[in-house]
């Protein structure tokens, strides 16, 4: 995942630690990883060094791009293991450091990462990304931000190990969301829907943001569904396959649709579309995103081989949508602004404004649909 080009302020770093900020979930490699198997891991997370531990959970060494490729230029990838090449050293530094500090190392290393030890065990990295989306949430969310909840599921598969992107995603959703509302006039809304939810990636932000709105999530994971639920308070919906099926006990003055019509195909657009028109009351908003045109490279970054890119961009260029499925129950769209306004055309929807670029997680942006359900 890129990273943003976020400056980190002085003033959040002098108040900070490290350990509001680190990555608890960082991956981790054992001597005996292989080096085919360490190599994707790096790719994943952006070619950053990951820490390879011991039995007892103490940092050996790190492993890091240059050493793959150190291996690689010495014909020793058959067989090899982790333990066998990783020769990077990366500071380490404890948790109750300050943010400022460890900035300043990664600055004059050149190296966008430390690990953090406590007793003398390895317990979460921090990277550049970390504390900038650190600083990042503490400049929208001012004092409430020592009220965020942390907690994460295991089965979040919107979190890649590094609390830095992830904060970045839900908190310029928040970004997003007041400076459209701000736009149109629009006081703080009473009640939220937030679909699809996940595991509270957005919603955490949403709950410090809005504390005194209703909200509700609703996912086809009933297990984020749940999760959301019981460590966030929210009022759980499960979704399904089919969007006619899906019913609401009430309706919200605002819908939040973030990353999902990024992942459908063209014939599955209307009736998730109606379906967020049944989920607002009258006068209400919804706001969902969509992807314009994406570079090759980008596609590439995303998962995506040179095949499917070529034929996604090729299908967007003559139809004006393009979308391919890219693994089990995955797929990733593009749409046109054309498009993507002809369908809310055809919808109960009537759009007011299309936002290039509104939502911005750290890769890649997103553009954001402001639509409203007209009062009948």
């Amino acid at each position: 995942m890129a990273s943003t080009d976020s400056p980190v302020s002085d003033r959040s770093l002098q108040s900070g630690t490290i350990r509001q900020a680190m990555s608890r979930s960082y991956p981790r490699l054992t001597p005996e990883t292989s080096v085919a198997e360490a190599a994707r891991l790096l790719w994943q997370k952006g070619w950053l060094p990951i820490p390879v531990l011991d039995v007892e959970g103490r940092l050996v060494q790190s492993l890091s791009a240059h050493d793959v490729v150190r291996a690689v230029a010495q014909r020793r990838i058959e067989r090899t293991t982790v333990g066998e090449i990783a020769q990077t050293e990366i500071q380490t530094f404890g948790p109750e450091a300050s943010l400022e500090e460890a900035t300043a190392t990664m600055q004059s290393s050149g190296q966008q990462v430390v690990m953090i030890v406590e007793d003398s065990k390895f317990v979460a990295a921090l990277t550049l990304t970390d504390i900038q989306g650190h600083e990042l949430t503490c400049a929208e969310l001012g004092p409430q931000a020592e009220n965020l909840i942390t907690d994460l599921s295991p089965n979040d598969r919107m979190h890649a190990g590094s609390w830095g992107p992830y904060a970045y995603a839900g908190v310029t959703a928040v970004q997003c969301i007041r400076e459209i509302l701000n736009k149109f006039g629009r006081p703080d809304p009473v009640s939220i829907l937030d679909l699809p939810c996940g595991h509270g990636r957005e919603l955490r932000f949403l709950k410090l943001a809005y504390p005194d709105a209703h909200i509700g999530v609703c996912d086809i994971d009933e297990d984020g569904v749940d999760f959301c639920a019981r460590v966030f308070g929210a009022h759980p919906i499960v979704s399904h396959e089919d969007p006619d099926e899906v019913s609401f006990d009430r309706q919200y003055e605002l819908a939040w649709s973030g990353s999902l019509f990024t992942h459908l195909s063209a014939d599955r657009w209307p009736g998730f579309l109606e379906m967020l028109a049944r989920a607002v009351e009258p006068g209400g908003l919804v706001l969902f995103t969509a992807n314009g045109y994406l570079a090759p490279e980008v596609l590439r970054d995303l998962g995506l081989t040179g095949e499917q890119a070529d034929q996604l961009l090729e299908d967007f260029k003559r139809e004006h949508f393009g979308y391919v499925e890219s693994g089990d129950n995955w797929g990733l769209s593009l749409a046109r602004p054309r498009w993507v306004k002809e369908q809310i055309e055809r919808s109960p929807l009537e759009l007011v404004s299309y936002e290039r670029w509104a939502w911005k997680p750290p890769f890649p942006f997103q553009d954001v649909l402001v639509c409203t359900l007209p009062a009948s």
